[in-house]
């Protein structure tokens, strides 16, 4: 009884805190920085391509080819983690490293209204392909946790920018402040408790650390190779296209397969492994543009 509580008091926090931090990224992204976004049709279509297309056919096609090595829970966890796109906080943690909250910004909320449709149909595919039982996943299951953890609030805080933008100035430094306090302690706490856990899994579990490690490194290389026609776009989709919604897998195994257990340590696994290598790519990518700017002579332009 006192874990759930536990586990109930995190979930209501982690609610209060998700929804601050997007009210707050609303509080500064314009309809017109979205429209500016969906003016740009070959960079929409490669981005949701490379987020919503490449990657579930990638982790399909890694997990039919070491079916056999991979536990039945590590198959999951890849193909759910495919399967559901877009982490709420890309919008947050994805400019902090590589900058491009105009595209990210409009990226995020774009892929938040196609997840709606893409996930329940990516998820029947891979019902179907791998008979998973007792998944039912519909447009009406996902449209609720989407409209209401992702675009209520980013929707409320753009609503702001437009109707009083002055007010929308001031409230943004003081609201981001209390949810980014809310979600730092949130995840001390939610580390403290799951790192044990993780520890002795990928100490048991190599194959499938080592399989999570590849998928994501895929995930990096389709963004990258797909994105453009700047540098810092080319990053800025690669870490985008790499970060998947935890949450929202948590949410799909607990309500499907709540028995299995020990797909949800490997979800968190997945993230931490995501934040790890996502964070060596950006530094790789500092690093090369910097050299660049010192030897532009070696500096190739980046195709579109």
């Amino acid at each position: 009884m006192e874990q759930i509580n536990v586990a109930q008091i995190i979930g209501n926090f982690a609610k209060i805190g998700l929804f601050l931090v997007l009210f707050s990224l609303g509080l500064g992204l314009s309809l017109r920085q979205l429209r500016e976004f969906w003016k740009q049709p070959v960079l929409v279509v490669k981005s949701f391509l490379a987020v919503n297309i490449l990657v579930p056919i990638a982790a399909f096609l890694l997990v039919i080819s070491v079916l056999h090595e991979l536990p039945p829970s590590t198959r999951i966890v890849l193909l759910i983690m495919a399967a559901v796109p877009s982490a709420p906080l890309i919008v947050k943690t994805v400019p902090k490293k590589v900058g491009a909250f105009d595209f990210v910004a409009p990226l995020q909320v774009s892929l938040a209204w196609l997840s709606i449709l893409t996930i329940p149909l990516v998820v029947l595919l891979l019902k179907h392909w791998f008979s998973l039982s007792g998944w039912n996943v519909t447009p009406q299951s996902i449209a609720p946790q989407i409209l209401q953890a992702q675009l209520l609030p980013l929707g409320i805080g753009m609503l702001l920018r437009e109707v009083a933008p002055e007010w929308a100035d001031s409230l943004q430094k003081p609201v981001t402040k209390i949810g980014n306090s809310i979600f730092i302690a949130l995840l001390l706490l939610i580390l403290a408790i799951a790192l044990p856990k993780v520890w002795v899994f990928t100490k048991g579990q190599f194959i499938s650390v080592l399989a999570m490690s590849i998928m994501i490194i895929i995930s990096l290389a389709i963004g990258h190779f797909m994105g453009g026609p700047t540098e810092e776009l080319r990053s800025a989709l690669a870490v985008v296209t790499s970060m998947r919604n935890a949450g929202l897998a948590l949410v799909l195994v607990m309500t499907n397969i709540p028995s299995l257990k020990e797909v949800r340590i490997e979800i968190i696994t997945y993230a931490l492994l995501t934040a790890i290598i996502s964070t060596i790519y950006v530094k790789w990518r500092k690093r090369t543009n910097a050299q660049k700017q010192i030897n532009p002579e070696e500096d190739t332009p980046a195709t579109s």
